[in-house]
């Protein structure tokens, strides 16, 4: 994966890294917002090596919260996409993208980048949605892991990796 955005020298080295990603929306199309946004870094081993969860204010109305959780309380004193773009962005670098459904979240992450006028290359990336052929919670049963908290993104992005 490919992040042109504003990096840091401080990034992390992720050639050899899986970025398990999961994000929580306004809803299902391209003009909606992410609304949290999280990442499991992992190394080819399985072994965490860094997490980041933030909610994001989208600047509209969050959406489904009765699917989410997320209200607009919640965001109305997160920071914004722009503002967490490069912070996100040192986590993707050049790690390979996970995510349970990934033709959603890439898509997702990719508006949100180009929003803030920078561009996401997701590649080709590892979706356990087609793997498993389940939603996230069936399958989460069928190899005995345990959703903290379905649909958040941090407890989403734990189970999927």
């Amino acid at each position: 994966m490919k992040v042109d955005a504003s990096k840091d020298d401080d990034s992390l080295a992720l050639e050899d890294r899986l970025a398990v990603v999961d994000v929580e929306t306004t809803g299902l199309t391209n003009r909606d917002r992410i609304v949290e946004v999280a990442v499991v870094l992992m190394d080819y081993n399985g072994v965490v090596i860094d997490e980041y969860d933030t909610l994001v204010n989208p600047e509209r109305d969050v959406g489904p919260t009765n699917i989410h959780g997320v209200t607009a309380s919640m965001v109305s004193a997160a920071p914004t996409f722009e503002e967490i773009a490069t912070a996100l962005a040192s986590r993707l670098g050049d790690a390979v993208l996970v995510a349970h459904n990934l033709a959603f979240d890439a898509r997702c992450l990719v508006n949100e980048y180009s929003r803030t006028g920078s561009c996401l290359l997701p590649g080709n990336g590892i979706c356990t949605l087609r793997m498993t052929g389940e939603r996230l919670n069936l399958a989460c049963q069928r190899y005995g892991t345990v959703i903290e908290s379905q649909h958040r993104a941090l407890a989403d992005a734990r189970a999927t990796a």
